[in-house]
């Protein structure tokens, strides 16, 4: 019980980020919603959500084409993306994650902490360790992702 109140907000964080995953979900396939940022080189890094699948998009664009800046856009449902996705070629690299599985996981990582080999087992250091671990991993997978 040392950490009731750390397993308790993590508990909320994870269920609020479960209600608006549900949202998202059921909006999606009736609307295409896109958020993006041009950058002053035409370089656009953006997530949309569509047909039960969040897209996350980096690309190159022509000069002159969006202007600098985030943009957001809601548009009629019409893309047909759906479950894991990997595309990526000399201009663009896309990636596709469905939306149940995102609901799938935080789900799991708000139960964890309640479980009762997991907060007997580990310590506050093993916690910073496997953070710290993860943070290094998608640290590397951003890093091979723009080379």
């Amino acid at each position: 019980m040392r950490f009731r109140k750390l397993r308790i907000a993590w508990s909320v964080g994870c269920g609020i980020a479960c209600v608006l995953l549900i949202v998202l979900w059921v909006r999606s396939y009736w609307c295409h919603d896109a958020l993006w940022r041009t950058n002053a080189n035409n370089n656009v890094k953006g997530v949309s959500s569509s047909a039960g699948t969040i897209v996350m998009e980096s690309l190159q664009l022509d000069p002159g084409i969006d202007s600098a800046g985030w943009h957001f856009r809601t548009q009629p449902e019409d893309r047909t993306y759906r479950g894991f996705m990997w595309k990526s070629s000399g201009t663009y690299t896309r990636v596709g994650i469905p939306t149940w599985f995102l609901l799938i996981l935080s789900v799991t990582l708000a139960a964890i902490p309640w479980l009762p080999w997991w907060s007997n087992r580990f310590s506050l250091r093993t916690l910073l360790i496997a953070t710290t671990l993860v943070a290094v991993v998608l640290g590397l997978v951003v890093y091979a992702a723009r080379k």
